[in-house]
């Protein structure tokens, strides 16, 4: 609970919530909010509302709306959506081939700003949610080992990834400047810039999670479903995953012998380097 705190309420927020008659009410909703969902956008909040019990459904509409007003979030929703909430707007989208294609050539793009390719580059690699990229510190990356550390403030488990050696430039840039990551709001913000420059229609419900939801989709048809669990930090309770224990480079290697997103950087990275580019940009971070 204190975790959800640190990372989705500022102080600033809970001595807003303390003016109001009865605080403890709205923090509960957004506990449970949080505890479900690392992002707030729309399908979320509908999503979570259209499951919450009826006789408190008033109470969370108004605790969320009252959140996102007071962090700058979009919040066009009535309670008459809820309750027409069709299956069709629960269906979360993914990315379409060429829209992965464009992603990777993003990276490459030396006019586009260095955290911003580099958060592309991370989020194709290892599916991570906005919570994570932004939890990530210079620290959290160890170049001699190629190991990067992956934090994680749902139910899922803190783990270490191994970086293929293709794309250490990057990293080691990231580290080099010895900066904070964006923030979630940054990051809110990033994405319809990253829809921009890559080219991508935008459409409901598509974010940074989209990226974690193809790559997701596409190692499930290639990949026992317990490499895929662990890779993407998932914390089922399974009795498949009791007994499966891998060695971080061992489980990640066998990911990027079929990863799509990493075949893409590759053939970018010919292309690339075939036109004389220099892979690290430093004015251009």
């Amino acid at each position: 609970m204190s975790k959800i705190i640190e990372t989705y309420i500022t102080p600033e927020y809970l001595k807003r919530l303390k003016k109001l008659k009865d605080p403890k009410r709205y923090l509960y909703v957004l506990l449970q909010y949080f505890k479900k969902y690392d992002e707030v956008n729309e399908n979320n909040i509908l999503e979570f509302l259209y499951n919450y019990p009826i006789k408190s459904r008033n109470v969370a509409f108004y605790a969320l709306k009252h959140y996102c007003k007071y962090n700058d979030i979009p919040f066009k929703l009535t309670l008459r959506d809820i309750e027409t909430f069709p299956n069709e707007m629960r269906d979360k989208p993914t990315l379409t081939e060429q829209e992965c294609e464009n992603l990777i050539k993003l990276v490459f793009n030396k006019n586009i700003d260095f955290l911003i390719r580099f958060n592309v580059l991370v989020a194709m690699l290892y599916g991570t949610r906005s919570i994570e990229l932004s939890k990530i510190t210079p620290e959290d990356i160890d170049i001699d080992k190629q190991e990067i550390l992956i934090k994680t403030a749902k139910k899922g488990v803190v783990r270490k990834h191994y970086i293929p050696k293709e794309t250490l430039p990057f990293f080691k840039l990231f580290k080099l400047l010895n900066t904070e990551n964006l923030s979630i709001p940054q990051l809110r913000y990033t994405w319809t810039l990253v829809e921009k420059y890559a080219n991508i229609p935008h459409r409901n419900h598509l974010g940074w999670h989209s990226i974690r939801r193809t790559l997701a989709t596409k190692l499930l048809n290639v990949l026992n479903p317990a490499i895929v669990v662990s890779y993407l930090r998932w914390s089922h309770k399974d009795i498949l995953m009791t007994y499966y224990k891998p060695d971080v480079k061992v489980r990640d290697q066998k990911v990027f012998e079929v990863h799509p997103f990493l075949k893409l950087y590759k053939k970018e990275l010919n292309n690339f380097v075939k036109n004389k580019g220099k892979l690290i940009w430093m004015k251009n971070y």
